[in-house]
C-alpha cells in the first residue's frame, strides 16, 4: 500500500484539532487558537514514527510521553499532577475517537484503507462527543440554577444569592474570562474599599434582545466561588438594569462558570 504523507498529514492535524477542543472542553483550561493549531501540527507528524521501526514497548512510550507534550502545549501546565491527569485526558480521548470511527466503520461496511470512510467516521465522532458534552452540561446547569455564591474582593468576602444566566456570555474582552452581573449600588459596596478601584475598573461591550447594544462597568474581583468550583480573577460587571426585589438573586453568573471542567478554577 502506498501511503502519501501530505494526506497522511493533513488527515491526522484535522484530528489532533479535534483532539485538542475536546480536550479542553474536558479539562476546562483555556487554550489560544494558536495552542490547539500547533497541537494539531504535532498530531499530524506523530504517525510517521511508523516508519522509524520501533518496538511495541517504545511505541507505548512514545505514544504516552505525546500526550504529556500536548498536555504542555494545549495547557501550559507546570503542575506534575495535573500534567499527569491532563496527558491522559487526552489520551482517552484519542482512544475514544478511535473506537468510535472504527464501530462506525465496521457498521457500515466501509472499505477501512481510503481516506473518505476515515475522515466521515472521524465526522461522525466528533458530533457524537460534542453532542454527549453538551447533554452532560445542559443537566449541570439545569441541576443548579440558583446557587450560593462568594465573591472575593482583596479579601472581603460577599455571599451571595446567585442565578445562573444560561444567556449570559459576556466575556473579559482583555482576558477572555467570563462576566458576572450585580445591580450599581451592590457594585458600589463591594468595591469601594480597593485601592487600585480604577485600575480594575474596564468596559465590556455587550448586546441583548431589543438592544443595539452598548458598554457596561466591571471591576476584577480576586475570585468568585460556586461550590468547589472557583473561576480566578473574573470581572464583576454593573447590570445595566436594576434587579427587582422579587427577583430573589443578588448575582447573575454567566453560564460558563458551570461548564468548566476538571480544571475550570484556573
Amino acid at each position: 500500500m502506498v501511503v502519501y504523507g501530505e494526506y497522511l498529514f493533513l488527515e491526522n492535524f484535522v484530528a489532533g484539532v479535534a483532539f485538542a477542543v475536546t480536550s479542553k472542553l474536558i479539562a476546562g483550561f483555556e487554550s489560544g487558537k494558536l495552542r490547539i493549531i500547533l497541537s494539531g501540527v504535532l498530531s499530524g507528524i506523530f504517525p510517521f514514527v511508523v516508519f522509524l521501526n520501533l518496538s511495541g514497548a517504545a511505541v507505548v512510550a512514545l505514544t504516552l510521553t505525546f500526550s504529556m507534550i500536548q498536555a504542555v502545549v494545549l495547557f501550559g501546565i507546570k503542575s506534575p499532577g495535573k500534567l499527569i491527569v491532563c496527558g491522559f485526558i487526552y489520551l482517552l480521548v484519542t482512544i475514544l475517537y478511535g473506537g468510535i470511527t472504527i464501530a462506525i466503520i465496521n457498521l457500515l461496511r466501509l472499505p477501512i484503507l481510503t481516506y473518505g470512510p476515515i475522515i466521515a467516521g472521524g465526522a461522525v465522532a466528533v458530533m457524537a462527543v460534542a453532542a454527549a458534552i453538551s447533554i452532560v452540561r445542559e443537566k449541570k446547569i439545569d441541576a443548579a440554577t440558583r446557587v450560593r455564591v462568594d465573591v472575593d474582593f482583596d479579601g472581603k468576602q460577599w455571599e451571595l444569592d446567585g442565578l445562573i444566566d444560561t444567556g449570559n456570555y459576556l466575556r473579559d474582552p482583555f482576558g477572555g474570562k467570563p462576566v458576572a452581573l450585580v445591580s450599581h449600588d451592590l457594585l458600589v459596596m463591594m468595591t469601594e474599599h480597593l485601592e487600585d478601584r480604577e485600575i480594575r475598573k474596564m468596559p465590556i461591550p455587550y448586546k441583548s434582545v431589543g438592544v443595539t447594544g452598548g458598554l457596561l462597568w466591571g471591576y476584577r474581583a480576586n475570585s468568585i466561588q460556586v461550590g468547589n468550583k472557583v473561576l480566578h480573577k473574573p470581572i464583576v460587571g454593573e447590570f445595566p438594569a436594576d434587579f427587582s426585589d422579587t427577583d430573589n438573586f443578588q448575582i447573575l453568573l454567566p453560564r460558563d462558570l458551570m461548564e468548566r471542567g476538571i480544571y475550570g478554577d484556573d
